[in-house]
């Protein structure tokens, strides 16, 4: 009787236990469970990255831009300090004489095969490998996983499309973060997806704050209709025309166009992970992130299916268990066809976020957990129910009146169908608007009441993160416009958004500000010094379709690698005597801690021995010129350098917009080099 066994490697430790369970594995060991003919290990994450650029050359141990590009040939990697152990263990059991093969179980997407891919081909082991697919926690089909999973080098593409990305990354984040940073002497942090992401930010908050806001008016007109109110009102009137335009309508309104017609709204489709997210937040006002690390915790928990997913649809062979799931609602009579929900050619790795047939047996431990999962779990419930209802139907009628010479308007709208529309909340459940049946053409009505309405234009709202994931998701939708052949648009995947936006807050580049997204001081400065061609969309997207084509086979890794290679010296050589990408500084005085140069320009004012000053020390003096809304001027920050205190300013802002005085004063310790005082009230 042989001996062997098999290994299978998941990616997180609850995978892991949940992957043993079905196969019988129950000897708990350090980092592993064992099982008669299998061993389940985990990697909690990665255990292998890239190594850093002094492993190639120990010059680059120090910041030159001599050194620069740096492009390794080949990339080396190395294990992550923090993961040591965890690597040993899935090491030793991979040499194990007894494991005859390996069973990749990551999560089934470009990074689950990343992390595996990397420890694999760290370790050198030639043993065989498999790979299961994993798109639900359910022990039928985990097991179900297991009995069919491929040859692993039937993912070769995804890997390869998986080391593209992260090699790019590589790439772009080390040579243009060195380069940008020793120009400017001041550490920036540049991304591949993070800087066209931080630009979109930038450009929605100028358009806010550089919105002029313009008065108009309009005129509202009622009539009574079987003894209801039905107001019409004209289009926008420029405000010195509104008078005149008021004095020339007569005390009758003529219906002179009436035009009837039924209208359909479709019901919406099945959750991928950013609409999720998006729902999230608009409802919940959960961030990106939050409702990503929820779903992880509900697809864990066997709940819902696999949350990283880009696909609003399911395949055809899951319409009868979609059925299941449903149960007796399926012959409801708000309910269409299920099968409306399944489109084979537009599911790629996973289908659509879906309740699990487990699930609809737990509702009491479901109804234990927190609100938050709650709420996330009853959305994606909900949805499916939505997606497989009828479609809202209802008759919209436009009414067009003329009273004088004045156009005046009105929209009456009468349900014929609520369909999925009865299933949303009262804040968004169909409502009917006033119906305009008993008007017609040529009939006229005494006015009952006139208004000039005063109205003001609004500026754009900043970004949420509803709307900033929308504009990431749709990002470069007009490139198809240009006629480029492009697959995919939009910044980054539904697997990373999330974490792009965390990792600019992380940075500093932009914050929260209640539910708004706004950009920093410290991010207009990175965009200011920032290559222009990385800040458009463009360049980000036909990047990440080249990498879609590299995962279907269609495109080559080290092609791809070799573009960006030849960018990186184009943005090198581009900076030569290139005054334009530096911040212009000037010396103004002493530093008062270490006696060092301070240094100021547009944005910051530094000691020359601070960690953002020209020689990266450890003094403490580094601060942004804007302070709570008041740019210090240069004699305020001489000022403050050498008396530790401004003179008295009056313009702060708060958040909420009011104005305040204080000083600015030098802070000895604490987090931050300065803070403000505020003068004694009675003096």
């Amino acid at each position: 009787m042989s001996n062997k066994m098999k290994l299978i490697i998941a990616e997180k430790p609850s995978v892991a236990k949940s992957i043993a369970n079905v196969l019988g594995c129950n000897q708990q060991q350090d980092g592993y469970i064992e099982g008669r003919s299998c061993i389940v290990t985990w990697t909690g994450g990665h255990l292998v990255t890239l190594d850093d650029p002094e492993s190639y050359n120990p010059s680059c141990n120090h910041w030159n831009k001599a050194d620069l590009p740096i492009l390794p040939r080949p990339f080396k990697t190395k294990l992550i300090s923090s993961k040591s152990h965890q690597y040993k263990v899935v090491k030793n059991l991979i040499n194990d004489k007894r494991i005859e093969s390996v069973v990749c179980a990551t999560d089934a997407g470009r990074e689950g095969e990343l992390i595996f891919r990397l420890v694999y081909d760290k370790i050198g082991t030639k043993k065989t490998f498999t790979r299961m697919w994993i798109q639900s926690m359910e022990d039928p089909a985990l097991l179900d996983e297991f009995n069919k999973a491929k040859d692993g080098h039937a993912y070769d593409n995804l890997s390869e499309s998986a080391k593209a990305r992260q090699e790019a990354d590589w790439l772009v984040g080390i040579n243009l973060t060195r380069l940008v940073s020793i120009e400017n002497n001041k550490k920036f942090t540049i991304g591949r997806v993070q800087t066209p992401t931080l630009n979109l930010i930038n450009a929605r908050c100028e358009e806010k704050e550089n919105f002029k806001p313009q008065k108009y008016n309009t005129i509202q007109a009622d009539i009574s209709l079987d003894g209801k109110v039905i107001t019409f009102e004209t289009e926008r009137i420029e405000t010195q025309e509104s008078n005149c335009k008021m004095s020339s309508m007569s005390s009758e309104l003529e219906i002179e166009e009436v035009i009837s017609e039924e209208k359909t709204t479709k019901a919406p489709k099945l959750y991928d992970l950013t609409n999720l997210q998006r729902a999230a937040n608009k409802k919940f006002g959960l961030s990106a992130k939050q409702t990503l690390d929820i779903a992880q915790s509900l697809y864990e928990a066997k709940y819902i299916s696999y949350p990283r997913t880009d696909s609003e649809y399911i395949t055809s062979d899951m319409v009868e268990s979609v059925r299941q799931l449903i149960g007796s609602h399926v012959d409801s009579d708000m309910f269409d066809n299920v099968e409306k929900i399944a489109n084979n050619k537009k599911v790629s790795d996973h289908t659509a976020l879906l309740p699990t047939i487990y699930s609809i047996d737990k509702k009491d431990e479901i109804n234990n957990l927190d609100k938050n999962h709650i709420n996330i779990y009853t959305l994606i419930y909900m949805q499916l129910l939505k997606a497989v209802s009828k479609n809202y139907r209802y008759m919209q009628t436009k009414i067009k009146a003329i009273s004088g010479d004045i156009d005046l308007y009105t929209v009456g709208k009468v349900d014929i169908d609520q369909g999925f529309k009865k299933l949303e909340s009262k804040d968004n459940a169909a409502k009917s608007e006033k119906d305009l049946s008993g008007l017609e053409e040529g009939m006229s009505y005494p006015i009952t009441d006139t208004r000039l309405m005063d109205k003001t234009t609004k500026p754009p709202a900043y970004y949420n993160d509803d709307s900033l994931l929308k504009a990431m998701k749709t990002a470069g939708s007009g490139l198809y416009e240009k006629g480029l052949e492009i697959e995919r648009t939009g910044l980054g995947t539904t697997a990373t958004r999330a974490d792009i936006i965390e990792g600019l807050i992380k940075n500093g580049y932009i914050e929260r500000s209640k539910k708004d997204i706004v950009i920093t001081e410290l991010g207009k400065q990175l965009l200011s010094v920032a290559p222009e061609k990385l800040k458009e969309v463009e360049l980000t997207v036909n990047w990440e379709n080249e990498l879609a084509k590299i995962s279907e086979g269609e495109k080559d890794k080290n092609s791809f690698i070799l573009k960006i290679e030849n960018y990186l010296k184009e943005i090198v050589k581009s900076y030569e005597g290139d005054e334009s990408m530096k911040v212009e500084e000037t010396i103004i005085g002493t530093c008062p801690y270490c006696q060092g140069n301070v240094y100021i320009n547009d944005r910051s004012i530094n000691c020359e021995n601070s960690k953002h000053g020209k020689n990266k020390g450890n003094c403490r003096l580094s601060t942004l010129r804007i302070i709570s809304g008041h740019k210090l001027d240069e004699d305020e920050a001489k000022s403050l350098i050498e008396n530790g205190k401004t003179p008295l300013i009056t313009d702060f802002k708060s958040k909420k917009g009011n104005k305040f005085s204080a000083y600015v004063i030098l802070a000895s310790n604490g987090a931050y080099p300065t803070t403000l005082e505020f003068p004694d009230k009675k003096s």
